[in-house]
């Protein structure tokens, strides 16, 4: 029994890291069976469990000794985005600019660690079950993907005339991470456990303008999830860890606008966010106590103990 329950602790999800180079090279030559033009939820589709329906375990207790380790941080993305801009997101984080990924060899990447076959066995859901210990519990660094500006700005717009008389029926974009409540619950979680949240941002984002659209346009409250039992749960979760959802918007806003590059944010004007990211009050709903550039500030500082100066 002692040594079963060993090779439990030993085959935790939380342990099943990739290596950054081998991400890239399995993308290389996999680019021959298409990768390169599916979304990632088409990748494990039609890559993943064909390669591990024999085995019925994930993909990565099928690779190579070097290839498997210790995650230092775990990557949390949307499967309907394109799996080439998430291997690009994280290998921009790595090399270019913005680097939350600078020094880190092995990473958690779901389409890997996790068995993707529902077996009947409940093995899946077993795992799934733990993915609480992986996002700042055992990996020390979270790092979220960002999504494309353009569908930033749709979504920005589509928010912005939602609330007039004569909407017209806009493309609302997709905000990818930012959209799903699993993916919620992975910064939450982080957060919670006081794990280093960072964000994997296109380099050319290095201004203050992308984050206050993105801020105008996410509505964190309506990500969804497959099933209603995971959103309450992961609804319940953000309400105990934030308090409201507007502070999960004011830390995630802030650890963006700390991440663009942008300088000093006590040279900022808090009216950027009337040019860029629209009327406050809809940006930072003012019954949730932040209706003002300082005490979103306090907000941030106070509930995430880093300085903003």
């Amino acid at each position: 029994l002692e040594q079963q329950q060993q090779q439990l602790e030993d085959d935790h999800v939380a342990k099943r890291g990739i290596a950054l180079d081998f991400l890239k090279q399995w993308y290389t030559e996999m680019k021959s069976k298409g990768v390169g033009s599916m979304t990632t939820r088409e990748v494990v589709a039609r890559i993943v469990r064909p390669l591990t329906a024999e085995s019925q375990q994930s993909l990565w207790h099928q690779l190579p000794a070097t290839a498997r380790g210790m995650p230092t941080a775990a990557i949390s993305h949307a499967w309907d985005t394109q799996f080439s801009y998430l291997v690009d997101m994280v290998e921009q984080s790595r090399r270019e600019g913005h680097t939350p990924l600078a020094g880190d060899t092995y990473v958690w990447l779901d389409i890997f660690a996790l068995t993707q076959h529902a077996d009947g066995s409940g093995k899946q859901r077993a795992e799934i079950s733990q993915l609480g210990d992986v996002f700042g519990l055992q990996v020390p660094k979270v790092v979220q993907v960002f999504p494309p500006q353009a569908d930033i700005m749709k979504r920005m717009g589509a928010v912005r005339y939602a609330s007039k008389s004569a909407a017209p029926k806009m493309d609302r974009g997709d905000l990818g991470a930012f959209d799903r409540a699993w993916c919620v619950f992975e910064c939450a979680n982080a957060i919670h456990h006081g794990a280093v949240y960072h964000v994997a941002c296109q380099d050319r984002n290095t201004d203050y303008t992308t984050p206050l659209y993105f801020a105008s346009g996410w509505q964190p409250h309506l990500a969804q999830a497959l099933f209603a039992q995971d959103k309450q749960n992961i609804d319940a979760l953000v309400l105990e860890t934030f308090g409201n959802w507007n502070t999960l918007k004011v830390v995630v806003t802030m650890v963006l606008l700390k991440a663009n590059n942008v300088g000093p944010i006590t040279r900022w004007n808090p009216q950027l966010f009337a040019m860029y990211g629209g009327p406050w009050h809809q940006t930072f709903p003012t019954d949730e106590g932040c209706d003002n550039w300082a005490k979103f500030v306090s907000v941030y500082e106070n509930f995430y103990y880093d300085r903003v100066a």
